[in-house]
């Protein structure tokens, strides 16, 4: 068991970087812990006060019908940020151990289509099925009943959902999140 020395974004990290010997003791794709509940209340409260807050004020309705509405307005005025970065980053009881179990992040666009059944072109539809010409290596995903016909892309991702559609190349998915913060500005809550 070692303690944690500091983080790297992983989509940050380059071959270069993976195989030098330079950077060769440290250990990746290690932010899944295992700890005391009580140990991560007390984390959240010391490095992210205000987001903490937030959630205290609501412990009268957790449990109750309230509870629903009471979270998804908490999130609305909430920082957005990352336990990774917020906590975990500045926590100082974070340790690791060197393990080969095979990693993939199943949250992110990249590791569904990595995952995911493709299609002679390369690529990953999920639900309806569009017609596609000269797009290759996309991961496609809307929904059922939708009727699209999608022509010239490469390496997108392309989501359509309650009537937003997103349109991306797939190495700008670290974006999406600033993108959705601009819809919700320039159109509002309605939308996200």
């Amino acid at each position: 068991l070692l303690r944690l020395k500091g983080f790297l974004v992983v989509n940050e990290i380059t071959d270069e970087f993976a195989l030098s010997e330079k950077y060769s003791d440290h250990t990746m794709n290690v932010i899944n812990a295992m700890k005391p509940f009580n140990d991560y209340l007390n984390a959240f409260e010391k490095h992210l006060p205000e987001l903490n807050g937030i959630f205290k004020d609501g412990t009268d309705v957790y449990y109750t019908g309230q509870e629903a509405n009471y979270i998804e307005n908490a999130y609305t005025i909430c920082k957005s940020i990352s336990i990774d970065y917020g906590v975990m980053e500045k926590a100082d009881n974070v340790f690791v151990m060197a393990a080969d179990i095979g990693w993939s992040d199943l949250g992110t666009w990249g590791s569904l289509y990595d995952t995911s059944e493709k299609d002679s072109n390369g690529n990953a539809i999920i639900g309806a099925k569009p017609l596609t010409y000269d797009t290759r290596n996309c991961i496609i995903n809307l929904p059922s009943g939708t009727v699209a016909v999608i022509q010239g892309l490469e390496d997108c991702i392309v989501v359509e959902d309650n009537g937003i559609m997103l349109i991306c190349k797939r190495s700008a998915e670290q974006n999406i999140r600033g993108y959705v913060d601009a819809v919700r500005d320039e159109k509002g809550e309605l939308f996200v």
